[in-house]
């Protein structure tokens, strides 16, 4: 049966119309006069709430000015917090502009600033800045879910950002009440609530934007108004008006139905009369209502219901006498329920994907660094080991090619990572006292040959004035440098390419030092000139085309400028050439300490002699199976002067024993066929039918008191840790051949223990430390070169067998792994990657792994790249000095 036939059905029973009519008549006269009145008060009323907010959001801003002004130009004065604190504010915080970076805060309230602005949200403060003012947020959650307002403001590239609570405001809403339901409602400039007496619509921020009155109010009206409230469910009438300051809104509403209670009396005599026929209809009314309403609710509160997250929610269609609008409502509530149901389910599967895709961005560059500089380690080693030997001209010029062309990709990753490491802060540098001659001769002879090659001049000149030596980055300056005559001669065609470096003496203790960098080349327009140090940036397409590159190096040159408290500036005529200035300050460093550092080098540079009475050289045999490490050994071996005979495994080393003659053995504790424990056994043994006895000392990453029991028990007469200087390396030998009589047999491990306790400082947990291999190769670029990249092309695959091995459940081949790898990092001053593995490798070697193991194993990766990216700064280092 149709609703509406229902309806006509039942109001034609009663035959009340003309009643009705008079009472309605009577009714809507005072309705009028009732709804005149009230919204003048109305209007009133919004206007002085108006009023009350309008000064608060002055007082606000002028507040929030001054202590801004006080936090960015230093430290406010304590009583300023009482005063943010009158003033509703939770704290204020001082960002970068251009990072989000948090730099200082005032915090009057329990809610500290972030450590950095959030992304999203530093997003939309900086659409809403407007330069040198004070500009008022829509409102917005804290941290801790509340609403909040927040001021901004910028001074130069800093950002003031103040958050206020909305209790004042709610404040001024909550003294608004009248009648049963009439009350104020507060909007910010975007329609969404500040105040309001539903608590979840003022906690939730509710948009009302779409309201007509709000309109208006954003619209910066002032009148009165009805309309429809979706909050009460009822029609409204409303006095409204605008707060110019923030751009908020205030409406006072009042249901139409209060007015009406208030006409009532006014026809009471009418009501009176038609007491009868009301009576009739209101029991009819009654019963019908409560048919027609009774299925809606059910509606509505299954709508409820899901608002409140539960998706599941159906409402039954039912059967029977029922109106057939309401069976097609329920369905139609089935059906959209469903579809919210289906809509959601994709709409988290959609997060899912883009928060993976965001992490996946973010590890990125550490990853393609990893992936594309492993193997290109390979191709240069190889390629520097193929020129090394004789070669046909063609075959010379193919091995030139591979090697040039492998530095070049390695060049471009490189300029990537180092922009991503300059933007995430995380550049760090290495101040220490830099011959600039030296330096200057060495970006000479580095581009001579390409100078040479389009016949151009190359000239360098220095002051007389120019230190000897200054304090700052080797790296970094040479970088800056290489980047500046590169593209010099890059794009110079005829003429040539100059570098002068003289000293500015600006005051009586101030000075500094310009490189200047001076070509004949193609110049540069003004409009070139305004983007010559924006990333990826070159003069136009034909550039890129033409000469190559990636548009990073003069960004990268200018940031490394900065970091090393320098500048960059550039003089360009187009056709004229161009003219870099790196400007550093000056800061020479003193004779006495650069004599105490070289003292330093030339102490540890000595070899141990490593002779015996006869003038031969003592014969080592050694037990070593990570390649790495046996390059190590047998360079320090041969450069204290001993003859190394070093073999892969306790098996080889064994056979090597039993068929020459050895002065003394250096073992590896763990080893695949035969381990440094059996291999010690077994020479004793051997030894027992001779009745003779040779040194052995054992090495280990692991310094382990188990571990020192078992080598002490096999019979071994030290243990070295890794990694090991070759100073300190020479000193234990020593006491080993050509010693006294009197030299101890054996070791305690307990005593030993703590030695090696004592012996680990602070740099076991830097990333990377060169020094416990730099001594090997001062001389000799080219060897450590190759041998620091042979440890990069095999530490993928180690990590690799690593979490293979613990993933399967092979706990004892992943504790090898560990070890082997961190005795191979420490040996190259990977300290913080040795030192991981080796606690990683006592913890599953002494079977106390826990539930975090696993996700420790997996971060070693980090570290390794962490590690891989110094390293390779590092040979870049050492390239320079071949």
């Amino acid at each position: 049966m149709r609703l509406r036939l229902i309806l006509f059905v039942a109001f034609s029973f009663i035959a009340v119309i003309p009643v009705l009519s008079l009472a309605g008549w009577v009714y809507q006269s005072a309705l009028d006069r009732e709804i005149s009145g009230v919204t003048d008060k109305h209007l009133v009323l919004a206007k002085n709430v108006g009023g009350a907010l309008e000064r608060y959001t002055r007082d606000l801003k002028l507040g929030f000015e001054m202590v801004a002004q006080i936090l960015v130009n230093g430290s406010p004065d304590p009583a300023v917090l009482k005063f943010l604190s009158k003033m509703n504010f939770v704290h204020l915080c001082v960002a970068d502009l251009n990072t989000g970076d948090v730099i200082s805060e005032l915090v009057p309230e329990s809610l500290p600033c972030p450590a950095r602005v959030p992304e999203k949200r530093f997003s939309v403060f900086k659409k809403l800045l407007k330069i040198e003012e004070t500009v008022f947020s829509p409102v917005m959650p804290n941290p801790k879910g509340n609403p909040t307002l927040y001021l901004l403001r910028t001074y130069g590239d800093r950002l003031v950002i103040g958050a206020v609570t909305t209790d004042y405001v709610v404040a001024q809403g909550k003294s608004i009440a009248f009648g049963k339901r009439g009350h104020a409602a507060i909007v910010d400039q975007t329609g969404s609530l500040l105040a309001h007496p539903l608590p979840d619509w003022r906690h939730s921020m509710k948009n009302i934007a779409k309201l007509s009155p709000v309109k208006r109010m954003l619209a910066q009206e002032t009148g009165t108004i009805t309309f429809f409230s979706p909050a009460l469910k009822a029609d409204m009438v409303a006095g409204f008006t605008f707060v110019p300051t923030p751009g908020w809104g205030v409406m006072i509403p009042q249901p139409f139905s209060e007015l009406r209670d208030d006409a009532l009396q006014v026809r009471v005599w009418a009501i009176s009369i038609s007491a009868a026929g009301i009576v009739g209809a209101g029991i009819l009314t009654w019963f019908l209502s409560g048919y027609l309403v009774g299925p809606l609710a059910s509606v509505v509160a299954a709508s409820r219901r899901m608002a409140d997250g539960d998706l599941n929610t159906r409402v039954e269609t039912g059967i029977g006498f029922k109106p057939i609008e309401i069976r097609e409502l329920s369905s139609a509530f089935n059906t959209m329920a469903e579809g919210i149901e289906s809509s959601n389910a994709q709409i988290s599967d959609a997060l899912i994907q883009a928060e993976e895709g965001t992490r996946a961005k973010t590890n990125f560059l550490t990853t393609i660094s990893h992936e594309i500089r492993t193997p290109m380690n390979g191709v240069l080693g190889v390629s520097e080991m193929l020129l090394a030997t004789e070669l046909s001209q063609d075959q010379q010029e193919m091995a030139d090619l591979i090697h040039d062309s492998a530095q070049n990709l390695l060049g471009i990753v490189s300029d990537v990572l180092d922009m991503a490491k300059i933007e995430a802060g995380r550049m760090e540098l290495e101040v220490e006292p830099v011959n600039i001659a030296g330096t200057v001769r060495a970006v000479e002879s580095e581009f001579a040959q390409m100078a040479a090659s389009k016949e151009l001049r190359f000239d360098i000149e220095l002051d007389d004035k120019v230190p000897a030596f200054v304090m700052t980055d080797p790296m970094r300056l040479r970088q800056i440098l290489t980047n500046l005559v590169g593209n010099a001669i890059k794009f110079t065609s005829n003429g040539g390419v100059s570098i002068r470096v003289r000293r500015e003496l600006l005051t009586d203790i101030e000075d500094r030092l310009v490189f200047a960098i001076r070509d004949t080349g193609l110049g540069m327009s003004p409009e070139v000139l305004e983007r010559l140090f924006v990333p990826f940036s070159q003069a136009d397409a034909s550039t890129t085309r033409r000469f190559g590159g990636t548009g990073l190096g003069l960004s990268i040159s200018l940031r490394l400028a900065k970091l090393l408290d320098g500048e960059i500036t550039v003089e360009s005529v187009p056709g004229d050439g161009s003219t870099f200035r790196l400007i550093l300050p000056l800061a020479q460093h003193k004779q006495s300490a650069l004599a105490e550092k070289l003292a330093e080098v030339a102490v540890s540079n000595e070899a141990e002699p490593g002779l015996n009475d006869d003038g031969e050289h003592y014969r080592v045999l050694v037990a070593e199976d990570h390649q790495t490490n046996q390059w190590l050994v047998r360079r320090q071996l041969e450069q204290l002067g001993y003859l190394p005979d070093v073999h892969d495994d306790g098996e080889q080393a064994l056979a090597a024993y039993k068929r020459g003659v050895y002065d003394l053995v250096l073992t590896d504790y763990l080893m695949p066929k035969m381990d440094g424990i059996d291999l010690t056994r077994a020479i004793r043994r051997l030894e027992a039918a001779k009745g003779e006895r040779i040194p052995i000392i054992g090495l280990t990453a692991n310094a382990f008191r188990e571990t020192l029991e078992k080598c002490s028990e096999a019979g071994m007469d030290d243990v070295i840790t890794k990694p090991t200087g070759k100073v300190a390396l020479g000193e234990v030998l020593s006491r080993y051949v050509g010693g006294s009589a009197s030299t101890p047999i054996g070791f305690d491990p307990t005593s030993r223990r703590a030695e090696l306790d004592v012996e680990e400082g602070d740099e076991a947990r830097v990333a990377f430390t060169p020094e416990f291999c730099m001594e090997l190769f001062e001389d000799e670029a080219a060897e450590g070169i190759a041998w620091l990249r042979s440890f990069l092309s095999t530490m993928s695959a180690q990590l690799e067998a690593i979490r293979g091995a613990y993933d399967g459940g092979d706990l004892r081949e992943a504790s090898i792994g560990l070890h082997r790898l961190a005795g191979a990092a420490l040996s190259v001053g990977a300290m913080r990657l040795g030192q991981d593995c080796k606690l990683l490798h006592n913890e599953i070697f002494s079977g106390k792994q826990n539930v975090d193991t696993a996700d420790r194993v997996a971060s070693i990766d980090v570290t390794a790249r962490e590690a891989e990216g110094l390293i390779n700064e590092f040979i870049t280092q050492l390239q320079g000095k071949e």
